[in-house]
């Protein structure tokens, strides 16, 4: 670590402690002080400034173990165990969002790509934001906390699409539609090779590690296997966020899939932290301010025309309506993979600078 990318790290960290403390004090979520301490060493306050690329590049790692954390917890049979309401209904909701946020924001005058940022941004919500609102024992022991989890958790496996179809459109090329097909292709067959290949040799591999009675040795393969296979993904064309995804994926079925989550949890909270210090460093505080009906368009589709949409569809899928309300509720908002949908719209161009910091100050 050279002396530059250890002073970043550090007062990006120290800063982080600090705000979240207070954040955590006033009884809100950590990552609202993360994001702040972005803003206050990032280039538009006074004092220090972070290094932006040094930055970036560690919250590279935070999503991606961020991402690896969430697919050894997620399996075929979770999947199947949220029923038929969530297994259709979540995409509904999620293409009636997008269409009704791109909609809005081509009626505005913002572009094509743009749009279709905008309204993936305002269409997910995140699990671990619900987890910290509703509490573990409220989603496990109540029917709206029931729903409202596995909404997020079939939510979480449709980010990863997006992530993939977005960032092809944003990729450019004369026939952007074939470029999406091309690259859903890619990212399936990165899929499927990695849940084959790897359901059948990490497992062992990390067997014969634990087997040596290393604790040390065992987390340091747990990262080499999330970054490295988020780094070959990245190699192949897709995206980070999918190549850890299914890494954690191909764990989540063995044996050791509850070791593994209980190694990598720190690591992901220290670089994830990371990450949401680079989302305030990229935030502009002026452009939120002079963009401040964009901000409330965005807060009001993602608290309103989500909400709605998710009690709507739970009604029509023969929820009783104060389960299905309070469901929704908890579902109306926003967190971590809006902000990753945000940043690879940034990192892209799909999305100005002004934008995205518009797209943030409203999640």
């Amino acid at each position: 670590m050279t002396g530059g990318l250890g002073l970043t790290f550090l007062a990006a960290l120290g800063v982080a402690l600090l705000l979240g403390a207070v954040a955590h004090r006033l009884r809100m979520a950590p990552m609202i002080g993360y994001i702040a301490a972005g803003l206050v060493v990032g280039p538009f306050s006074p004092g220090f400034v972070a290094n932006r690329d040094e930055v970036l590049a560690l919250a590279d790692i935070g999503v991606a173990l961020l991402m690896f954390s969430i697919g050894v917890r997620f399996s075929l049979a979770k999947l199947q165990s949220v029923g038929r309401l969530v297994l259709i209904g979540a995409p509904l909701q999620v293409a009636f969002s997008i269409a009704l946020g791109a909609g809005i924001a081509l009626a505005i005058g913002r572009p094509v790509l743009e749009s279709l940022f905008l309204g993936a941004i305002a269409s997910v919500c995140s699990s671990v934001v619900l987890v910290k609102v509703a509490g573990e024992t409220s989603l496990e022991t109540t029917a709206h906390g029931k729903l409202a989890l596995a909404w997020s958790i079939m939510q979480d496996l449709l980010t990863v699409v997006l992530v993939v179809v977005l960032g092809a459109l944003a990729g450019g090329g004369d026939e952007p539609a074939l470029e999406a097909l091309r690259a859903t292709v890619v990212a399936l067959a990165v899929v499927a090779a990695v849940l084959v290949v790897g359901s059948r040799v990490l497992p062992g591999i990390l067997s014969r590690i634990a087997q040596l009675g290393s604790r040390e040795l065992f987390v340091v393969a747990v990262a080499v296997l999330a970054i490295g296979t988020a780094t070959l993904a990245a190699q192949l064309g897709v995206s980070i966020a999918l190549g850890a995804f299914v890494a954690g994926m191909a764990l989540a079925e063995s044996d050791l899939a509850a070791s593994v989550l209980g190694e990598v949890v720190p690591l992901r909270e220290l670089f994830a932290t990371i990450f949401f210090v680079s989302v305030g460093i990229l935030l502009e505080p002026a452009a939120v301010i002079a963009g401040w009906p964009t901000v409330l368009l965005l807060i009001a589709l993602i608290v309103v025309g989500k909400g709605v949409a998710v009690a709507a569809i739970s009604i029509a899928g023969r929820q009783r309506p104060r389960t299905a309300l309070r469901a929704a509720g908890l579902v109306a908002q926003g967190g971590e993979f809006s902000f990753v949908l945000a940043t690879v719209g940034l990192q892209l161009g799909a999305l100005g600078q002004d934008t995205f910091s518009q797209a943030m100050g409203a999640i």
